[in-house]
């Protein structure tokens, strides 16, 4: 608390924050000179130290930009100066979603500084995803810092009120400062042509991690990338193999052979209708819109990550197998017995299937995947105790199997639905080190709002709908790493 014969600490703040910049700005003017060499590991942690730090003061300064709102003015009102407190505000010039005080020549240092504020001061966000949006710009942010900037748009009150009343249908009662804060994000957009409003980065799922609620295993277990472009372009390689030479021998060539697998992205898209009844009462319309986004994404994106095509969807992991190397056969043909299950996981490499964690402990790295029905099955090979059992089975799903953990995956084929007189593939059993299962989100799902619905004469049905969109890819960039028991039957 300061008083009028103290110095106000916000001024000390501001001067460290000032210095601080001050050097990052001139590490970024040295990688601008033409053929500069990049900054050193040492020089980079500087760096993110120096981001850190400023991060760190933005939330000190808000706060005691907060209390001193809080505390309001201490005037004689019958002097005729006097302004009553409002509430607590954080100062126009030190608001984090405030773009003005940046404009479009910010580099990506300042603006994932502010935006890292941004999210450690926003309201009714956990730790887990304040850290999760911290992360996602950090490590997948363009040059430019587009997704920094894209998190600032769509994250400020004004923006999400401005929102709230567009899908509501009722954009014609937003305020000026809703209506400038809904335009500089379309304008800024990170979807494609700006065609929709983007979702407000609290909601959104493609920014704020939904894993610890998601029914989806795939996404839980595979590798996480996220992309602002059309595709994700990777560097993969099957590692180096080194030799044993005699001394003074001249060392073997044993670069390792690199590939560049490509993940496109996908467009995903759903409707939701209602009556024009329901949506003027429709008071909880946040909620209720992220809980019907994360599951009609989990839902569809469940499917997608198991069986997708890769035309026009994401390519599914048994999509990827089907046919490859990675592929085994059963020991008694169109049956799924219980040495099935034993023979898949020594067929996977124990790279892929084992870690050593301190020495002496090792944990898994790989997974199953199956449906329930074969789940069930397995439980059924060893009623009675005995020494067949994969592992000790408890109630309902068992967590592991001969010690892997397993997942359930509802669009594979269950063991247990196998009709030996249909022609069919049937991968009902699945084991891999899912980190080599990529899921590329593109950052920004949109939501439209439709005002009227027109019934089959062109007129008004008394309905509105919400039209919602995002983007998505996956696919298996090391098959090696996955083990897929197919078991074919034939009419």
């Amino acid at each position: 608390m300061t008083t009028n014969n103290q110095a106000d600490p916000r001024e000390a703040i501001r001067s460290n924050i000032d210095y601080v910049q001050a050097h990052i700005d001139a590490y970024h003017e040295v990688t601008r000179t033409e053929g500069a060499d990049p900054l050193t590991d040492d020089q980079w942690t500087d760096v993110q130290s120096g981001i850190d730090y400023i991060a760190e003061q933005h939330v000190a300064l808000a706060r005691y930009d907060r209390l001193a709102d809080a505390a309001g003015q201490t005037v004689d009102p019958a002097r005729g100066d006097y302004t009553p407190p409002t509430g607590v505000n954080v100062n126009r010039a030190q608001d984090p979603y405030d773009l003005n005080t940046l404009g479009f020549t910010a580099t990506r240092v300042e603006l994932v500084a502010r935006a890292r504020t941004a999210v450690d001061v926003t309201r009714n966000l956990d730790d887990d995803a304040k850290q999760s949006a911290t992360q996602l710009m950090e490590r997948h942010d363009t040059p430019r810092g587009d997704l920094a900037r894209h998190l600032l748009g769509t994250g400020n009150d004004a923006y999400r009120t401005g929102w709230q009343k567009l899908v509501a249908g009722a954009g014609n009662l937003m305020a000026d400062a809703e209506r400038t804060a809904v335009e500089a994000s379309r304008a800024l957009s990170l979807t494609d042509a700006a065609g929709g409003f983007a979702v407000p980065f609290t909601l959104d799922p493609t920014i704020i991690s939904t894993r610890s609620l998601t029914t989806n295993p795939v996404r839980r277990i595979a590798s996480v990338r996220t992309t602002v472009t059309n595709e994700w372009n990777g560097v993969t390689s099957a590692g180096m193999t080194v030799s044993w030479d005699g001394e003074a021998a001249q060392v073997s060539d044993d670069s390792p052979t690199l590939a560049q697998p490509n993940i496109p992205v996908h467009k995903a898209q759903g409707f939701a209708l209602g009556s024009i009844e329901i949506s003027g009462d429709w008071a909880n319309i946040e909620s209720d819109l992220n809980n019907m986004f994360t599951e009609g994404k989990d839902d569809a994106e469940a499917i997608a990550f198991t069986t997708g095509t890769g035309s026009n969807q994401p390519t599914g992991i048994i999509t990827a197998l089907d046919g490859s190397a990675s592929e085994i056969a059963p020991a008694t043909a169109a049956t799924f017995a219980l040495a099935d299950g034993y023979e898949v996981a020594p067929e996977l490499p124990a790279k892929y299937r084992l870690a050593t964690m301190d020495g002496s402990v090792q944990s898994s790295r790989a997974s199953w995947l199956a449906a329930r029905g074969t789940y069930n099955t397995v439980r059924q090979f060893d009623t009675g105790g005995g020494a067949a059992l994969w592992e000790t089975l408890g109630g309902g799903l068992p967590p592991r199997l001969l010690g892997h953990p397993s997942y359930e995956a509802s669009a594979m084929d269950s063991a247990a639905a196998i009709n030996a007189g249909a022609t069919a593939d049937n991968f009902v059993l699945l084991l891999g080190d899912f980190r080599y299962y990529l899921v590329v989100d593109r950052v920004g799902m949109s939501v439209e709002h439709i005002p009227h619905i027109m019934g089959a004469n062109q007129r008004p049905t008394g309905q509105r709908g919400w039209y919602c969109y995002w983007r998505v890819g996956a696919d298996s960039v090391n098959d090696d790493a996955f083990r897929l028991m197919s078991i074919p039957t034939t009419a």
